[in-house]
């Protein structure tokens, strides 16, 4: 298992993937789990708000903007 993060100045998404590396065709059968964190409520990251339905539209944002990234390393 792996984790793969992002950050930006207010959030950090996670997510944890089995049996992928960033070389790999991305499959959604392999997401163990997602994490996202909001640093300015919660700068120890002790609370999961992935699915807060407060956070929907980051949550969205941040996963987005991973499979875009993995998929630009598809292959590499």
């Amino acid at each position: 298992m792996m984790g793969y993060s992002l950050r930006t100045g207010k959030y950090r998404f996670t997510i944890w993937m089995n049996n992928f590396t960033t070389k790999d065709a991305f499959s959604n059968e392999k997401v163990f789990a997602k994490e996202l964190y909001d640093y300015s409520k919660d700068p120890l990251e002790k609370v999961n708000v992935y699915n807060d339905k407060n956070y929907a539209n980051t949550a969205k944002e941040m996963y987005n903007k991973m499979i875009t990234f993995f998929k630009s390393q598809e292959g590499k």
